[in-house]
């Protein structure tokens, strides 16, 4: 998520503010939820109502990724109108995230339907 760029002999940090904050919105309920469960012995169930907002979170990580990608390919050069910058040139960080984004999404489904499994008192 951090990309190093050189820069006139100085090495510049650039780091993608929305990508981080998505992705730790996306994974802090689940982990604070987990705890909850582990500890508490409730009929909340939040690790499993986590897993829905790990998705939300993971969609609109994969959408700001593709807006990323849209903006990219109108601002590139065009060769008889159609974008020069293909989807093979998007940055190795970029491309990370959105299969993360991607993960992130499954992962948050898996527990939204499974996560109150383990905790129901049989």
């Amino acid at each position: 998520m951090l990309c190093v760029m050189q820069s006139q002999g100085k090495i510049v940090l650039k780091v993608y503010k929305t990508d981080i904050t998505l992705a730790l919105l996306a994974v802090l309920p689940a982990g604070i939820s987990l705890g909850l469960d582990l500890l508490q012995s409730n009929d909340y169930f939040w690790f499993q109502r986590s897993g829905a907002l790990m998705v939300l979170f993971g969609v609109l990580l994969d959408f700001n990724q593709n807006q990323y990608q849209k903006t990219q390919e109108s601002t590139g050069v065009k060769i008889n109108g159609i974008p020069a910058i293909i989807g093979s040139s998007m940055p190795l960080a970029r491309k990370r995230i959105q299969v993360f984004s991607i993960a992130l999404a499954v992962l948050g489904t898996f527990i939204w339907g499974y996560g109150d499994i383990p905790f129901k008192n049989a």
